[in-house]
């Protein structure tokens, strides 16, 4: 072996050290180390809103909110970012819980059912928030690993889907460079005696820091909340100024992702639970970019699949990805995907 040879492995070992290192002790989601997650799943279910929730594996706080969780909430919300201001107040019931996750898929949504079938407090209602990448196949989501060992867990009985995945995803992230990048921030600031902000109960429903509320829907951070209308289309035009987030080489509806779809939805009804569907909208800049687009066109027919599909099992639905259905602007969103308590408010009619 020669010399140059040597120098490259001892580099390249020392590279991959040096990556797993930072990942594991900077630990930026929380992965690796699960005590804060724990611990705002404690404040939650004790009452508290809590702050300077950032950055944290929000798949383990679902499983450990419902783990401590003691009641059948009547009313639950599965689904993405897109519906996690969906509070408690739209419903008039102080027994229901938001499990929103960023970037769901409908393994998440299956993982998080599956919690509280295995507990026995399955809820009187669902609400479930489409999103137009839950039927692509190149979605890119895989985080629901985190919740692997529930999802695989709903096939016990059923046989017609294999499980094909293992629960040892996390373990990528010692090796990932967007992880490092994250983790490395975190580090330094260790280093230079700037503590991260710790998770903190409190009665704010608005804070500092990003807030999850005692019901589990969010609050955002003051600098995101504070923003201007030229701030908002900006975000907006950046959403599609590259690749769109999960839409990607979405040229039909995955066969396997239909048939998990329909399966989860006939095992959600035949347990006599209310089941209906929310379809968030995209900002107008975005929406018209999408649908004026070949690559793109197929969110139309995702809304109409999904309302028709609806209409055949008899399920409502909220909502339109079409922010133009309700005369929607800039005013009622934070970004180019997500709506603000106003936009919120105006499509669940509030």
């Amino acid at each position: 072996m020669n010399k140059f040879t040597v120098k490259l492995i001892l580099f390249t070992v020392s590279i991959l050290l040096i990556v797993t290192s930072v990942n594991y002790y900077g630990d930026a989601g929380d992965i690796f180390h699960k005590g804060k997650v724990a611990q705002i799943a404690k404040y939650l279910v004790e009452g508290y809103n809590v702050a300077n929730v950032d950055n944290i594996d929000e798949r383990d706080l679902q499983r450990n909110i419902i783990k401590l969780s003691k009641i059948n909430p009547s009313v639950i919300v599965l689904g993405s970012s897109r519906i996690m201001l969906i509070h408690s107040d739209y419903f008039k019931t102080n027994s229901f819980m938001n499990h929103g996750v960023s970037g769901a898929s409908i393994e998440d949504m299956i993982a998080i059912y599956q919690l509280y079938k295995i507990k026995g407090l399955l809820p009187q209602k669902i609400l479930i928030g489409i999103d137009p990448w839950i039927f692509n196949k190149n979605n890119g989501q895989s985080r629901w690993n985190t919740l692997a060992v529930e999802y695989e867990s709903f096939f016990s009985s059923k046989t017609s889907v294999k499980n094909l995945f293992t629960p040892f995803d996390k373990y990528y992230q010692l090796f990932s460079p967007s992880y490092f990048q994250s983790s490395i921030k975190i580090l330094i600031k260790q280093v230079l005696n700037r503590k991260q902000k710790l998770p903190l109960p409190t009665k704010l429903k608005v804070n500092d820091g990003g807030t999850r509320l005692s019901d589990g829907s969010i609050s955002y951070n003051l600098e995101y909340r504070n923003v201007t209308i030229q701030d908002i289309d900006k975000k907006a035009k950046y959403h599609i100024s590259g690749n769109i987030y999960a839409l990607e080489r979405y040229t039909s509806f995955d066969e396997k992702y239909l048939h998990l779809f329909n399966m989860f939805v006939d095992e959600i009804l035949s347990n006599n639970i209310e089941v209906e569907f929310i379809l968030m909208p995209y900002h107008p800049l975005v929406y018209d970019f999408l649908v004026s687009k070949k690559d793109y066109k197929i969110v139309i027919d995702f809304e109409k699949y999904i309302k028709d599909y609806a209409g055949l099992k008899n399920i409502p639905v909220t909502g339109s990805l079409n922010p133009h259905l309700y005369n929607l602007n800039s005013f009622h969103f934070y970004d180019g995907m997500h709506l603000n308590e106003k936009g919120v408010d105006a499509v669940l009619g509030k």
